[in-house]
């Protein structure tokens, strides 16, 4: 089933976008694919500003490659690595300045910086050229963007298409709000490629500050979150919901009782039973091997038997995930609209307008 077979919620998101009442909702999903790295490779990139050696000469798709490499090797929680890298000597503008310069280190070289390529980007063209571009301030289209994401590609596509006066950036406490405009909210703080965006006390970036936000019923950001699902149909983008402050909105919202209507675009993941059937049932052969030295009740089954356990358990943990999925978000008061190719999503939203 492709996205645009979802005709019920396309029917009931395009009629939200109609009468003024979507709110949009990016994460980093859609920033990734123009070359910007996930909050786990940003934190890796500080880091590695931190080092006694100076690494910014080396190419940056070596650098996101070892960023990557130790995700998934390492044992230390990235909240630990953050606090390592505040600790290093930099003052607020320093430390602003690493975050940019991390954020679109892929934008940089020979002592020049790029300007990213938008458009090359295709769910946040189709998102500019149908959602945002179809939108007119207090009478149809978008009622306001959030987004989770630190940069400003979403502005500068605006920009290129010259409708970015019809939105209002809102990343800091003393914003003043023009109410004639579609506010397009930076709840976690705001790193423009190009001028002044969060100080470091507005950027939700460390586990501290995630804490601090908790805390803080009265947080602008909090009450933006708390107050759009519960008030417009919801959509969102690029969002796996691995960041913990859209959880706990979520589940906050899930416990009043009012009704919302939100959809999530997410890819399908694909759990395949065995990829490399001989490696693969050795180390988990071997792993039952060592476990067996240490349990009375162990023991070790004949070999075409012992295959045919793993399989036949590892296909009820598939079974077991794929009738579950749906209901914990359900319980979140989302629907899961699923896709395959990322294609599909701009197809997806053009069927909007």
């Amino acid at each position: 089933m492709k996205l645009t077979d979802n005709i019920t919620a396309i029917k009931n998101i395009k009629d939200a976008f109609n009468s003024r009442g979507l709110t949009i909702y990016l994460g980093a999903g859609v920033s990734v694919a123009s070359g910007l790295p996930t909050w786990e490779q940003l934190v890796l990139l500080l880091y590695f500003r931190t080092l006694k050696d100076d690494i910014s000469r080396v190419y940056p798709n070596y650098l996101l490659a070892i960023s990557e490499w130790l995700l998934k090797n390492t044992k230390e929680p990235l909240d630990i690595l953050v606090r390592k890298v505040k600790k290093y000597s930099w003052n607020e503008d320093e430390f602003l300045k690493l975050i940019h310069e991390s954020l679109y280190s892929g934008f940089f070289a020979h002592g020049i910086w790029y300007r990213p390529e938008v458009g090359q980007n295709v769910s946040l063209a189709a998102i500019i050229n149908y959602l945002c571009s179809n939108s007119k301030p207090l009478n149809v289209g978008l009622k306001s963007v959030i987004t989770y994401n630190y940069d400003n590609l979403l502005e500068m596509g605006l920009q290129s298409k010259g409708i970015i006066d019809d939105y209002q950036v809102i990343s800091r406490t003393d914003t003043i709000m023009d109410t004639n405009k579609i506010p397009i909210y930076h709840v976690h703080g705001f790193i423009p490629y190009e001028g002044k965006g969060s100080s470091m006390n507005e950027m939700i970036f460390s586990e501290e500050q995630y804490n601090n936000v908790f805390q803080d019923a009265y947080f602008w950001g909090n009450m933006v979150q708390m107050q759009n699902p519960t008030s417009n149909t919801g959509l969102m983008i690029g969002i796996s919901l691995n960041d913990r402050n859209i959880r706990r909105i979520l589940d906050s919202i899930r416990k009043s009782p009012i009704s919302t209507r939100n959809y999530l675009l997410l890819q399908r993941a694909t759990f395949e039973i065995l990829t490399k059937p001989d490696e693969e049932t050795r180390w988990i052969h071997e792993q039952a091997l060592k476990y067996k030295l240490k349990f009375a009740g162990s023991g070790v089954k004949v070999e075409e038997k012992e295959f045919d356990q793993i399989v036949n358990i590892l296909e009820q943990i598939r079974q077991f995930e794929s009738e579950t999925f749906n209901r914990i978000y359900e319980d979140m008061g989302i629907e899961v609209l699923w896709y395959d190719k990322h294609e599909e999503v701009a197809d997806f939203i053009k069927a909007l307008t």
